[in-house]
């Protein structure tokens, strides 16, 4: 730990805290503000140009992160011949909390996937994901789904019973077997 400090004293911040990535100590430290710090290191590899191996000192220096199209934010290191590439939140949830149970995940407890502050995160199910995201609003269901094809207002006249099934599969078109579902409560749980 004191090494890191020492090695990246002018670049951390007030209130910043490194840790050791579990599994990767001595290579790769996350903070607690979702910075990830690779450190100094000498490596020695094979150099086509003098045929035959060399040594490489790297400087240790904060990585380049990026988004990924799901908008979660992601980095790419190499240790031990082999390329990595990880969450930044779970990264920084394996250094800060430790390892996850099996079926946990890191979750953003604002919703944000790039808010990455230690603050921020923690270990959870799909189920505790989904609640957040519900609560925020952030869950489209029932009439604002994507896939949503039927308005809402068949479903609740199907739901109260003013309408049967087959009276509305008749008038729209739309499918028995779907509208059935609606009016026994298998579906459009949330109406």
């Amino acid at each position: 730990m004191n090494l890191l400090m020492k090695s990246i004293d002018c670049l951390v911040m007030p209130g910043e805290e490194f840790k050791d990535l579990p599994g990767f100590e001595g290579l790769i430290a996350v903070s607690n503000i979702g910075r990830v710090y690779t450190y100094p290191r000498t490596v020695q590899k094979y150099s086509g140009l003098v045929d035959s191996v060399v040594k490489q000192n790297y400087d240790g220096r904060l990585l380049t992160t990026y988004i990924d199209k799901s908008g979660y934010v992601k980095f790419r290191f190499g240790a031990n011949k082999k390329k990595y590439i990880m969450l930044v939140s779970r990264a920084m949830l394996t250094a800060f909390v430790g390892q996850p149970k099996p079926g946990q995940f890191a979750c953003h407890n604002d919703s944000n996937t790039q808010n990455n502050r230690i603050e921020n995160l923690r270990w959870d199910n799909q189920k505790g994901n989904m609640k957040d995201r519900q609560e925020r609003g952030l869950y489209a269901k029932g009439e604002n789904h994507h896939a949503a094809k039927i308005p809402i207002d068949i479903v609740k006249k199907l739901k109260s019973g003013e309408y049967t099934p087959l009276a509305i599969a008749k008038e729209t078109g739309l499918s028995y077997s779907t509208l059935w579902n609606i009016a026994k409560g298998k579906t459009w749980k949330s109406v």
